[in-house]
């Protein structure tokens, strides 16, 4: 793998957190404008923590086009370096560190974890079923480290949960994201006869998170999909990208995982019981959960938020651009190979899951 070099400009833009147990620092480095006139930026985080013999430092190559300014770039990091340096070990999670990341074909890899064996699924056909075995018990993981969290130090839980709410923004633009993939689904669903479908859609946009029962509430990834998940042989996963992280209900993450794995078919409900019997041990039956049946009940509220949010990691998948406001509306999604076809098997997952 290439390592990315790339000039960097004079100015620099630095963010610091810290504590007596773990420190790190920021620091965003503007490059300079290629031929096309696109700006990236590099954000280097150093992380310390008193166990490791030496500092660990992530570095992102970072497009303009999905980042607005440097504050909100700040924001992003920030929210990053919170995660690695207090919610994932306060998880009992070890994040395995890079010390560079490299940019090939639009993805952004970490090196060291390819050095190791690593590397990324296709982004477009999504992962297998080896590797989405290990993303729902990876995620199941993770959720059981929060809840054990918040029922065993809730104080701990609160400070966690209190910086989480303190740094994020909308760095995204995912709103108009969202909006125009719609748009585009709709048109597509017009031509294939799916009035029914294509009616839902049109007649909202916009599906807040709703979660009636607080024992769903968890700390989320928040962007868990194929595109933040590395393998090594199908057997290893890693988890990277940790810069949306969030609270929210369950399904937040676990949606997004189905979405966007459309080579699942029928096996949807084999691993939602999976992810269910993964977080029960986790627990170790620390407090009374939920049974399987209130947990899928938790899954149908959310299943509008989750096929609107299916189609927007559609189109950043399968249309080639850093943004789906950028599409040519003269332009047919169906000329793009494989967007009818993973449009038809999001359709098919969420009949499945009873949305339809």
């Amino acid at each position: 793998m290439r390592k990315v070099r790339t000039k960097l400009a004079s100015n620099a833009y630095c963010c610091n957190t810290g504590n007596p147990w773990l420190h790190s620092q920021v620091n965003m480095h503007r490059a300079s404008p290629n031929q096309a006139g696109h700006t990236s930026v590099i954000c280097a985080v150093t992380v310390h923590n008193r166990l490791d013999k030496e500092d660990k430092v992530v570095c992102k190559l970072v497009s303009r086009k999905t980042m607005l300014n440097d504050e909100e770039l700040q924001l992003a990091y920030r929210r990053e370096t919170i995660a690695y340096q207090n919610i994932l070990p306060a998880l009992g999670v070890s994040f395995m560190a890079a010390k560079f990341f490299a940019s090939s074909s639009g993805l952004i890899i970490l090196q060291d974890l390819v050095d190791e064996g690593f590397s990324s699924p296709d982004r477009v056909a999504g992962l297998s079923s080896k590797q989405m075995d290990l993303a729902i018990k990876g995620l199941a993981d993770l959720h059981a480290g929060s809840l054990i969290l918040r029922d065993g130090k809730p104080k701990e839980w609160e400070s966690m949960t209190a910086q989480l709410k303190g740094t994020w923004q909308d760095v995204g633009q995912f709103s108009s994201w969202l909006e125009t993939s719609i748009m585009t689904a709709i048109e597509e669903l017009d031509e294939l006869g799916e009035e029914k479908i294509s009616k839902m859609l049109s007649s909202s946009s916009a599906v807040p998170l709703d979660c009636s029962n607080d024992s769903f509430w968890v700390i989320c990834h928040g962007d868990y999909w194929s595109n933040n998940l590395m393998f090594r042989n199908e057997d290893t996963l890693r988890i990277i990208d940790f810069q949306n992280m969030c609270c929210g209900p369950i399904y937040k993450d676990l949606l997004n995982l189905l979405s966007t794995s459309l080579r699942i078919g029928d096996d949807v409900h084999t691993y939602c019981a999976t992810y269910y019997q993964r977080l029960i041990v986790g627990i170790d039956k620390l407090f009374r959960f939920p049974s399987y049946s209130e947990f899928m009940e938790h899954l149908r509220e959310g299943l509008d938020y989750g096929f609107r949010m299916g189609l927007l990691y559609l189109g950043g998948r399968v249309l080639p651009t850093d943004g789906l406001d950028e599409i040519d509306s003269s332009v047919k999604c169906n000329q793009f190979p494989g967007y009818r076809e993973h449009l038809l098997h999001l359709i098919d997952i969420y009949k499945v899951l009873g949305l339809f």
